[in-house]
């Protein structure tokens, strides 16, 4: 999986993290999510597979959360 600067850039900011933040949940320095974000250095596939995956789950518990019914839905 090949994943632009723009992509990782745009899925870190859906998952609503700081490039210091995601870099502690993918074990490398805030520089290096600043370099693939410039597009100095190429992001490493299996990084690539884990924001994706991340991003994925997100969405996913969002979509259960605003599915489940509010008080006023549910009949008594």
């Amino acid at each position: 999986m090949i994943m632009t600067r723009d992509e990782l850039k745009a899925l870190r900011a859906r998952l609503g993290l700081t490039q210091y933040e995601l870099a502690e949940k993918v074990g490398v320095a805030r520089n290096t999510i600043n370099r693939w974000e410039m597009g100095i250095r190429r992001i490493p596939e299996p990084v690539a597979r884990l924001v994706d995956y991340l991003a994925k789950e997100v969405r996913a518990e969002t979509q259960i959360k605003t599915q489940r019914p509010t008080r006023r839905q549910v009949k008594k």
